[in-house]
């Protein structure tokens, strides 16, 4: 009787640390590509668009927290003066990466942790850093589950 308890503990510990080592559960893809028609929609006609900037987070297991890979870059065929950007993302989860904005020479960088239940909400950047910007990218670093996400660049 002894020797059965003694294996059938180590067996249940271990399906129990298993079960903690499951990732977040799975999004609905269709919901995903729901909020992606709402947020393209949103920019259909807006006059001060100068780009969208968008992609999905797959992630890979990492500690508590989801580590995503990737990035999305545009460039401008001149020149732009920008006046604001706004980031979004999916879902209930949160989001983490960095802003890259390169200006003649020079690139720069800047942090975006976002909650996203939180709402679109604007990147703050510095003033310098808006005229004459060729390119902008943003690299998704991490997120706590799968998501989209999107960079309105205005």
């Amino acid at each position: 009787m002894h020797l059965a308890v003694k294996t059938v503990l180590p067996a249940a510990v271990a399906i129990a640390m298993l079960a903690g080592c499951a990732g977040p559960a799975p999004v609905d893809d269709g919901a995903i590509g729901r909020w992606q028609a709402r947020q393209d929609a949103a920019t259909k006609d807006d006059d001060d668009l100068l780009g969208v900037l968008s992609g999905l987070v797959g992630a890979t297991r990492s500690g508590d927290t989801e580590v995503a890979d990737g990035g999305v870059a545009m460039t401008f065929a001149e020149p732009a003066d920008v006046r604001g950007m706004t980031f979004s993302c999916f879902g209930h989860g949160r989001v983490r990466g960095y802003l890259v904005i390169d200006a003649g020479p020079t690139s720069r960088s800047e942090g975006v942790d976002a909650q996203c239940d939180a709402g679109p909400r604007a990147v703050e950047f510095p003033r310098t850093w808006r005229p004459g910007v060729n390119g902008v990218s943003f690299h998704t670093v991490e997120a706590s589950d799968q998501s989209a996400w999107q960079l309105v660049i205005r």
